[in-house]
């Protein structure tokens, strides 16, 4: 019995010091996330709260971000933004008259002691500066004069897109256990602009420069992730966690994100301190200017705004999420044979991914193998469809996600593995996490041509995909005296269909169809997109400007020529908006009615560049038709950077009397 109850005691005795030790493990996990959210929340809070020594400089900025147009701008101290002189148009030679009336102001207050004679702009910036202000101030301060642009349409425009990316920001934040306000910085960068390009070169909506991006994206000739949203947000938020370990201070690392980690650090050592405000008032490190010292105080500005947005702006028409699909591919594709194969335009896929340079735009360089993409939704469907007969244009497609060596031939009926990754989330669960791959089973490749096995090399196969035809028929390539690929790319200029059928209609097309595929419209920076048979000219005339001065703004000299595609900056002084967009389309109508009034398109025909040929000749030349019409029928390709060997769709032009 004494055993037996010792026994007892002793289980008795390790349960609870089991459950005890349970119990301490569950608190010990408690007290470290009530720990983290704590740091969390005092980051968030030292990163917002505003220094009342940045009070001014704060307010100066939510000015200029939420009141002042990009019309207008504000003539100030460059050091004191305090003090703010005139509000003026953005013509310069109103700012230069001000600037002038300005200085002229100053040095008087910095000669005479006599104030008895003093106009009202003059009583007003001495009330401004103090009365107590020493003359050399003034002196010093007529040197300072600067002028700021407003950017409250900017602003505007940033607070609709950055909806877009805003979720998945917060998603990437939270993974990194970083303050989601640090996802407002791109209103400082962008305006959440994914294209923009600084005169820096900083690139993308995160303003990354090709060096500092090579740390954390790939950048090289055929691809550049600074432009791509997502990727360069993920990127952005990595850099900044970056610098505040090294920094220890969410100030410091926000301003060294415009200057640099190295000149932060320096200024820190220089002066001994790492408060934010010291550095800013009294560093006077060479490269820091303006831009550095009041990339901070702006940063706060954009959060009160945000804080406060039905104060600044009450209506925003947020842009809504994007959804895709992310696929990862195991081997080196064209953006033709994926486009072929998910069923998906080529633009579509370039719009999901702007990351790619013109070289994969065009088919001159493949996708990288292992490379993540975005697809629209369903388009990975498309090619995981059980049991769908899939064309010999897929070979290269399915060989490279299956890892089969391109010079082995697949068989009919070979059941493959298809790994792929996909979502139906607004955005990619992980971006660069494997573990999220799936395999898709048996899916039939059938390589049959009718009751005939195919049996051909894969850049055979990938020949048959980039050959469209209008005929019924199919080309033969595969019987003993099929074509190489070498021959049917060297046949000069080749058509490759001389057998298209003739429709017998009035016409296969209508100009309310070609004026909906091209786009006039102007974006918020007063940016258009040159269109096929536009000249800079034809712009300069609907804006009532000189030509001379359009290039002069664009930087094109008069030796070189503006092609189609090329964005164009331009300035609405002589005319709004609407008015120009009105003369643009009424002059694309009308020489869109006329060409189809004299011509009647009967068909279509695929033709092989092999030549040096500007295709702008060879639509002229050998097909007599216009180059808004070769865009019309080539929709996913950029004829500004046509190579050889590619292949170019073809309207024929039939007689009218038919």
């Amino acid at each position: 019995m004494y055993q037996l109850i010792k026994t007892l005691s002793s289980y008795k005795s390790k349960y609870y010091m089991h459950f005890i030790s349970r119990l301490l493990y569950f608190f010990a996990i408690l007290l470290t996330l009530v720990s983290s959210l704590a740091a969390q929340e005092h980051d968030q809070y030292s990163l917002l709260k505003i220094p009342t020594e940045l009070q001014s400089d704060v307010s100066f900025w939510i000015r200029i971000y939420s009141s002042v147009s990009r019309q207008r701008g504000l003539l100030h101290d460059s050091e004191n933004l305090n003090i703010i002189y005139y509000e003026t148009s953005d013509n310069r030679i109103e700012i230069d008259n001000y600037r002038k009336k300005t200085i002229e102001d100053l040095n008087l207050l910095a000669e005479s002691t006599d104030r008895s004679n003093l106009n009202n702009q003059q009583i007003r910036i001495l009330e401004s500066w103090g009365e107590n202000t020493e003359k050399s101030e003034f002196r010093k301060a007529a040197q300072r004069i600067r002028w700021q642009r407003g950017q409250s349409e900017n602003f505007l425009y940033g607070l609709e897109r950055s909806r877009i990316y805003k979720a998945y920001g917060e998603k990437i934040a939270n993974q990194k256990s970083l303050p989601n306000s640090l996802l407002l910085l791109p209103h400082l960068e962008s305006s959440f602009n994914a294209t923009a390009v600084s005169s820096a070169n900083a690139v993308g909506m995160w303003q990354f420069t090709r060096s500092t991006g090579k740390d954390y994206m790939q950048i090289d000739n055929i691809i550049d992730e600074r432009l791509d949203p997502y990727i360069s947000t993920r990127a952005g938020l990595t850099l900044l966690k970056d610098y505040f370990e090294i920094l220890e201070s969410w100030p410091l690392a926000i301003t060294a994100y415009n200057h640099g980690i190295t000149g932060v650090r320096a200024a820190v050592k220089e002066l001994g301190t790492k408060s934010i405000t010291e550095i800013l008032r009294n560093y006077k490190g060479p490269r820091f200017g303006f831009a550095s010292r009041n990339f901070y105080p702006q940063f706060l500005a954009v959060s009160s705004i945000v804080d406060n947005l039905d104060s600044y702006f009450p209506n925003v028409n947020y842009l809504d999420e994007k959804a895709f699909d992310t696929y990862r591919t195991n081997s080196y594709l064209t953006i033709n044979q994926l486009s072929e194969n998910s069923t998906t335009p080529i633009k579509d896929i370039i719009s999901l991914n702007p990351s790619f340079l013109v070289d994969i735009q065009n088919g001159r360089s493949e996708i990288p193998a292992g490379y993540q993409l975005k697809l629209p939704l369903g388009s990975v469907d498309n090619i995981l469809k059980a049991n769908q007969s899939i064309s010999s244009a897929s070979h290269n497609l399915i060989t490279g996600l299956n890892n089969i060596p391109p010079d082995n031939y697949l068989k009919p009926n070979q059941n493959k593995f298809l790994a792929t990754q996909s979502t139906n989330n607004n955005f990619a669960n992980d971006w660069v996490n494997d573990s999220y791959l799936k395999k898709i089973e048996n899916l039939e490749i059938n390589l049959f041509n009718q009751d005939n096995q195919i049996s051909a090399s894969a850049p055979e196969l990938a020949l048959l995909s980039s050959i469209e035809t209008t005929t019924d028929e199919e080309p033969d390539i595969f019987n003993n005296e099929a074509s190489s690929e070498s021959k049917i790319l060297n046949t000069k200029d080749s058509i490759l269909n001389n057998n298209s059928k003739h429709i017998h209609v009035d016409n296969l097309i209508n100009p309310e169809e070609i004026l909906d595929f091209f786009d006039f419209d102007v974006d918020y920076n007063g940016m258009i997109t040159l269109l096929p048979n536009e000249s800079l000219s034809d712009i300069a005339f609907w804006l009532g400007e000189k030509t001379w001065d359009l290039r002069s703004h664009n930087n094109i000299s008069l030796f070189d020529e503006a092609v189609s595609g090329q964005v164009i900056d331009i300035s609405f002084s002589s005319i709004n908006i609407s008015d120009f967009k009105t003369k643009r389309f009424k002059h694309h109508a009308n020489l869109i009615s006329d060409f189809l009034e004299g011509n009647k398109i009967i068909g279509t025909t695929s033709h092989v560049i092999d030549t040096n040929n500007n295709l702008i000749d060879i639509a002229k030349d050998s097909f007599s038709v216009p180059m808004w019409l070769v865009a019309f029928y080539n929709p996913d390709i950029p004829l500004e950077n046509v190579f050889k060997g590619q292949i170019i769709v073809f309207p024929i032009i039939g007689d009218l009397s038919i």
